[in-house]
């Protein structure tokens, strides 16, 4: 039997040597570059991510990117370090997680009575009585939202870091500033054709103004992009090596300052 075991765990061994091999001969950095910038340009561009089926789709390809990181980075510790932001997001994702656990009324009415009541009297319109168990969280099915959206949070770090040491900052610079414009130039030309509709297709739950309409909805969270593409399109003009022509950048910047003025955000 020991000896079986033995060849079982050479066999595994040397299929997992043969995987490796095969993933480190694919373009795993080109393959991370496209990953990050999907999801960079992917997440902003579909509605801003906050929808769940679009939530979804961001975390599957941010989890796919972590992955390529770490097969990237494998074996060598100085090309895959561990990120504190990265760590503090995957515990807020495991703090989230915790709010889930179904615990026994008499625990959950010791840490959180509010709760407990509403959980006592959550089946009360169809004649049942409290549940056995019962989580912290009142909407888990919002909690599970949270719990994805700080993993894709700290996968996304940790792949764009883990890309930034390979590639340098103006790749990520770079990224941010054309995700920036892009948002900036959908939000004009939604403004300029009279759009009330993003992409002419998706109708807001809420009033927007005729020229606030875009891949963001949100006048905040389109400045908030806005300026970080505006610092970064300043820096790739200023670089010795800029990706693209200082004069192209500079009308890039330009536009995006525009937007973001025009954005009349309350938090700028």
């Amino acid at each position: 039997r020991a000896s079986r075991r033995g060849r079982r765990r050479r066999r595994r061994a040397r299929l997992g040597a043969r995987l490796l091999a095969g993933a480190r001969a694919l373009p795993l950095e080109r393959i991370l570059a496209v990953l990050v910038a999907v999801v960079c340009a992917g997440s902003v561009m579909a509605i801003g991510s906050v929808h769940i089926t679009t939530m979804l789709v961001v975390g599957a390809f941010a989890t796919l990117a972590l992955f390529t990181a770490w097969l990237l980075g494998f074996g060598d510790r100085d090309k895959l370090p561990v990120f504190g932001p990265a760590l503090l997001c995957w515990a807020l994702a495991g703090w989230s997680a915790l709010q889930l656990v179904p615990l026994p009324m008499s625990w959950l009415a010791t840490l959180a009575p509010v709760n407990a009541d509403i959980w006592s009297r959550a089946l009360l319109p169809w004649g049942d009585g409290p549940p056995a168990l019962a989580p912290i969280s009142l909407d888990p099915g919002a909690t599970w939202v949270e719990v994805l959206r700080w993993h894709s949070y700290a996968a996304m770090f940790t792949a764009s870091a883990t890309l930034a040491a390979r590639r340098g900052v103006v790749w990520g610079a770079t990224l941010v500033f054309v995700v920036a414009l892009a948002a900036g130039t959908m939000t004009v030309g939604h403004g300029l054709l009279g759009l009330r509709q993003v992409y002419g297709l998706y109708q807001p739950s809420f009033q927007v103004h005729p020229w606030h309409v875009g891949p963001l909805l949100n006048a905040n969270n389109l400045a908030g992009l806005l300026n970080v593409g505006v610092f970064c399109g300043l820096g790739l003009v200023a670089t010795r090596q800029p990706p693209a022509p200082r004069w192209a950048l500079a009308i890039g910047v330009a536009v995006v300052l525009a937007v973001s003025i025009t954005a009349a955000s309350r938090n700028n």
